[in-house]
Formats: C-alpha cells, structure tokens, sequence
C-alpha cells in the first residue's frame, strides 16, 4: 500500500490498470489519501504529482532513448548508445536488445546498452532498440541510420546539445564531449570566458567530462562561457554558448 499526503495540490494519476480505491483519511486537519494497489509515484513539482498503477510498458527518450556516436555519418566505425525507462509495478528492464537492419546484434540485461559498429565496406545501416521489463512488456524505439563510407574518416569532437555546456542548480559549470569513431581520441578541451581561455584540459580519451564551481571563474559582473574540443586529427568542435550573471 503506498500513501501521499496531499496538501492543497493535484494529483496526476497516469497509465491505471484496474481499478484505483482512494479513501481519504483526517490525520491532524490534513488529507491523506490511501491506495489499494501498489504504486509508484514520481513527483513533478510542488504538490504536483504523478502515479503509475499496475505494469505500464517501458519508454525511450525522443533525444537519447537511442542515437549514435558520430552521427549520421561515419568512416569505418561508430558507437550507439540506448537508454530505457521503466515505472509502475515491477518497474526494470530485464533485456535491452539492440538490432542492425532487424537483426539481433547485441544485448544486455539492464536499462543501458553502448555497442561499438564497424563496417569496412560503404553502405547504410538502420537501427532499432527493443525494452523488455520485468512485467513482459516490450517497447521498441526509434530507428537512426548510419551512412558508412568504408574508409576511415576523422570526424570531428561532439558537444552535446543538452549536456554539451550547461550550469547547475548548485551553482556548476559542466562540460561534455566525445570523440567517437575513426581516429577517436580528445588531445585538448578549453573553456572560454568571454574571450579568454580561463581553463585548459588535456584528456588524452575518447570522452570528457569535468564540473566546476561557477565562483572559482568569476565573482563579479556578466561572462560568457563556451568551450572548444580538439582531436588527435586536428578537427575542432565548439559548445553553445551561456551567459552568466554575478551578482552580490
């Protein structure tokens, strides 16, 4: 039995299997609300909330459920990454499968799955993620493709669109690259202030990844910040842009 107080709020109840007995409870003045069924709930905002009744089937993300490394086109190699989500009742991925032009290639037990492609020969690939949870339900994703050229190409580093260059709510400044496919490898990150290099990183990987407190940069005024990734083949890639405002 799970219970939640409700106090001058909304409940979203979402994907309900069966039925849902709410009896509501005085404890102290204040509402309650009990459930008969087991469920999982996930809160939205302040008083807002949403619960998962019964098995609901799993999801992929539109943005990262499945998506490549580079993308869209590459040499000889690549990298596809999937994520899945399950909720409700016996919530969790028991398989995650990955399939290249419907066919099984790689599989796992759990909701994370990275396979690493390699094609000598030119062509394009199609592929297709499939979520199995622990209740039996299957979901299958999106389908990306991969144009492959056959001969090795240096593409270049990646920021991520979302999580490429972005500031946290505890008062962070975090970077993300890559550098996946031929001739993979980051030689040097910098990160700009205005028009300063204010940090320099040599990774020497494929990926990185670094947090910094925004007040060891600056404790005053207005700053621009955006980062710039070499590779080992010389290609450039810069990050969006932000602003940031210092204020006392």
């Amino acid at each position: 039995m799970t219970v939640r107080r409700i106090i001058g709020g909304s409940l979203v109840v979402a994907g309900l299997v069966g039925l849902l007995s709410c009896t509501p409870e005085q404890d102290n003045g204040k509402e309650t609300t009990q459930t008969s069924k087991s469920a999982t709930v996930e809160e939205l905002a302040e008083s807002e909330y949403r619960v998962f009744v019964g098995d609901p089937a799993p999801t992929f993300s539109p943005i990262s459920g499945i998506y490549s490394f580079p993308e869209g086109r590459t040499g000889v190699s690549a990298e596809v990454n999937v994520n899945a989500r399950d909720k409700g009742k016996n919530a969790g991925i028991a398989r995650l499968v990955l399939y290249e032009d419907g066919r099984e290639v790689s599989s796992t037990e759990g909701d994370y799955l990275s396979v690493p492609i390699n094609h000598n020969q030119p062509g394009s690939h199609t592929y297709e993620a499939e979520a199995i949870d622990n209740g039996g339900n299957r979901v299958r994703s999106q389908k990306i493709s991969i144009d492959f050229s056959g001969e090795p190409i240096d593409t270049p580093p990646r920021f991520s669109s979302l999580s490429g260059l972005y500031a946290s709510n505890d008062g962070s400044l975090n970077l993300n690259v890559s550098d996946i496919g031929d001739n993979k490898g980051l030689k040097e990150v910098l990160l700009y202030e205005d028009r300063s290099v204010v940090r320099r990183f040599n990774p020497d990987k494929e990926r990185f990844s670094t947090s910094l407190a925004l007040t060891s940069l600056s404790q005053s005024g207005k700053h621009t910040y955006h980062a710039e990734a070499i590779d080992f083949g010389g290609k450039r890639s810069t990050s969006k842009s932000l602003t940031v405002n210092y204020e006392r």
